[in-house]
């Protein structure tokens, strides 16, 4: 990461990071000062990584519900690991994805 530092004017020294960020060093205190533009970019960044997220999963709970995975009421480990990677697979489960999970509990000792 590459960083420009100059004096101004008698004012003290600053650095810009090239995120945007830029840090200052007057009368013995370091600022910092964000881009808005950077964070603006951050923000629809992250907006559409969580939109892209959000949706996957909302694809997953549709190929659990049509696989009759909520009915029922024996929730066993494996029904439930089977739902819950069924869900995190998303899109995956149209593509031919099956996944199953099979738990094998310890028995208690005699």
């Amino acid at each position: 990461m590459r960083t420009a530092a100059k004096e101004v004017g008698g004012l003290g020294v600053f650095a810009v990071s090239p995120a945007g960020t830029r840090w200052s060093f007057h009368g013995g205190a370091l600022s910092q000062e964000v881009d808005m533009r950077t964070r603006r970019a951050s923000t629809t960044g992250s907006r559409v990584i969580t939109i892209v997220v959000v949706v996957w999963l909302l694809i997953g709970l549709a190929a659990a519900a049509q696989r009759n995975y909520f009915g029922g009421s024996d929730a066993t480990c494996a029904k439930v690991g089977t739902t819950l990677v069924t869900i995190v697979a998303g899109p995956l489960n149209y593509i031919g994805a099956n996944p199953k999970i099979d738990c094998a509990a310890p028995q208690p000792s005699k």
